[in-house]
């Protein structure tokens, strides 16, 4: 195959990466966010495209990023977040019509979130100000004296420390802002009431809220400041927001505390604040993915993400055909027409297409597809195999020209653990292929995928019958011909790190593996991860505050099966991850490097868990870089 036709790591400073995506209320235009990396730095700005068909126009653009973009309730007005001033994020509106766009929200801090007010004449945004509940002796330039902390919600991945709580604010167009929730709580998810006379939000205002969440939906009144209660769901809420008729609707998780296997599912909350499940009977996961009414959702099942119109009769019939192998990021809707940001089937990038039952997707953007043009494309193969706990769905990625011949092969394992993969490879995916290996994406047991008894297994079992699954799905490779067994490799990030760590650590089958974010000691992560104390707990794997728990947590550790490793280890790590964070990885490496085995660990300063798609472009080429270095050296 001729080198220019392959995909490459530099080839990742083409890519063009489509987020947040809103239509217009007369459904006539869509807008959404791109990033594209101009200069060696990311940048994104806001396009639009018509909904019937069209070229797209760039609306705004700049050494920033633009963002969230939210039509005004009369379509004249374009609101949309930016870093544009300081590397603040705050709210902008740009008129429809021409014009500048002009800087709306002045919080010291940014802000996190908004949405309009219905009557288009103010925004509700999540914001912080006020005083800290962590920091001491804060001054207005350089650093507090201290930070003390009382609770465990201090940090969190992505957003680093929390060190001042969030809360709902009205801003009206000519910049006034007006605080309307107080305290020592964290709100989230801003929803206006369409009668605007309350804001709805989640948080969870209980004394517990650090280790036991339960975030429920409450409304602030407007004109009193007065906050209650809405809802009484049974679970922990993720989002919400409300009917024309002012019913509120929400995702939820169905039991508290949860465990993984409970699904999040979508409720209606009536008067009384009883909540009525909606999408219990599918057993599978909802609202996986960004909407703008939570009545649209997004449904993970057998490794397609599809969206669906629920209605309180029940789930209609799905926005897009599940025999395209969609899948699914988010969904928006305006005047009558939904569009949606997917893949179809074996494309690596999002873009976004018109949706509507019953009627094949409109394609109106090609940008998230284009950086991988001009490149041979793999080809890949669905199998059904069968493993110690029933059939394994996998999907694998070959050589474009591959024929049905032995090829070193890399077992890439996904994340969550509840988290499935869908019919579209990732871009590392189809590099490893495009450089002539073979790549398995199996969904093991803890995937999501297939209901709550294909997750149920792993609770309290990590590295059981995940491993087993792993082990099956390579055995059926190799017996078939397809895969050679003296070149076997592993990749993961996050959970599929920790099954990297652990994979070697109790088998010498692999050749080569890379962990990037993994885990390697149960017990420290307890504390170490900005969310152990309740993760552990929706796992079954166990906590630091028995003597069994502990036995337990350091069963299903990585670090315990040290010794034993003798495969070439890479181990990558995002400096800044809150959720991975470096301090446990750095037992393994330096216990390898200590019983000198072949080790090399790298760090990527300013880079969170999400550092694939995150990290500085430069960093992204780098880790892809170093990933197929280091398979070529050792596979």
């Amino acid at each position: 195959m001729p080198t220019t036709n392959r995909l490459t790591p530099k080839d990742l400073l083409r890519q063009r990466l489509i987020g947040a995506i809103a239509v217009s209320p007369d459904g006539r235009q869509v807008v959404y966010a791109e990033r594209s990396v101009v200069d060696g730095a990311d940048r994104t700005g806001l396009w639009i495209v018509p909904y019937r068909g069209g070229r797209a126009r760039r609306l705004t653009g700049g050494a920033w990023t633009d963002g969230r973009p939210r039509f005004s309730p009369d379509g004249a007005t374009l609101a949309f977040t930016s870093d544009r001033e300081n590397e603040i994020t705050q709210v902008w509106l740009l008129p429809m019509e021409g014009g500048d766009a002009t800087r709306l929200t002045e919080f010291k801090r940014g802000i996190t979130e908004f949405e309009w007010m219905p009557n288009g004449r103010a925004v509700a945004v999540i914001a912080t100000d006020g005083e800290s509940h962590v920091l001491v002796g804060e001054r207005e330039k350089g650093t507090a004296t201290a930070r003390v902390l009382r609770r465990v919600d201090w940090r969190s991945d992505d957003d680093g420390l929390l060190d001042h709580p969030t809360h709902v604010h009205l801003v009206q167009l000519s910049g006034r802002a007006r605080r309307l929730t107080e305290g020592p709580w964290f709100a989230s998810c801003v929803t206006p009431h369409p009668d605007g006379t309350q804001i709805g939000f989640l948080a969870d205002r209980g004394e517990r809220r650090d280790i036991d969440p339960l975030a429920q939906l409450h409304v602030v009144d407007v004109r009193s400041r007065r906050v209650r209660v809405r809802s009484k769901l049974p679970g922990h809420a993720v989002r919400a927001s409300f009917d024309a008729d002012g019913t509120p609707v929400c995702v939820a998780v169905m039991r508290h505390p949860a465990m993984s296997d409970d699904p999040q599912v979508l409720y209606r909350v009536e008067r009384s604040g009883r909540a009525v499940a909606l999408t219990a009977e599918l057993d599978r996961f909802a609202g996986e993915g960004d909407t703008t009414d939570e009545r649209l959702t997004i449904v993970h099942d057998d490794g397609n993400e599809i969206p669906f119109r629920v209605t309180d009769d029940g789930v209609g019939p799905p926005l897009v055909d599940p025999a395209l192998g969609p899948g699914v990021q988010a969904v928006a809707e305006g005047g009558g027409n939904t569009v949606a940001l997917m893949t179809l089937g074996a494309v690596s990038d999002p873009d976004v297409y018109a949706v509507e039952p019953g009627v094949t997707p409109r394609q109106l953007t090609r940008s998230g597809q284009a950086w991988s043009r001009g490149r041979a494309q793999p080809v890949q193969e669905e199998l059904e195999i069968r493993g110690p706990g029933g059939r394994i769905q996998a999907f694998v990625l070959s050589p474009p020209s591959a024929r049905k011949r032995p090829l070193p092969t890399i077992l890439e394992i996904h994340g969550g653990p509840t988290w499935a993969w869908n019919r579209s490879p990732n871009q590392d995916t189809k590099m490893w292929a495009s450089a002539g290996y073979r790549v398995v994406r199996p969904n093991i047991r803890g995937s999501y995928n297939r209901g709550r008894d294909w997750i149920a297994p792993l609770l309290g079992d990590w590295g059981g019958v995940d491993a087993a699954d792993c082990h099956a799905v390579l055995n059926h490779l190799v017996k078939a011909g397809l895969s050679d067994p003296k070149r076997l490799g592993c990749y993961g990030n996050s959970y599929g790190g920790f099954m990297v760590n652990w994979l070697v650590g109790t088998s010498d089958r692999f050749a080569a593996a890379v962990s990037s974010n993994g885990v390697a000691n149960q017990v420290a992560a307890f504390a170490n991860c900005d969310v152990g104390v309740m993760y552990n707990e929706s796992e079954g794997l166990g906590t630091t505050l028995t003597p069994e728990g502990i036995d337990s947590l350091w069963r299903q550790s990585p670090l315990r099966n040290v010794v034993n490793i003798t495969t070439p280890l890479l181990i990558l790590q995002g400096e800044a991850d809150l959720r991975c964070p470096p301090a446990d990885n750095e037992q393994l490496f330096v216990a390898l490097r200590a019983l000198e085995r072949e080790v090399e660990y790298v760090l990527f300063p300013e880079s969170s868990h999400g550092m694939r798609y995150l990290a500085r472009p430069d960093r992204r080429v780098d880790r892809a870089e170093r990933i197929l270095a280091w398979f070529k050296k050792y596979l």
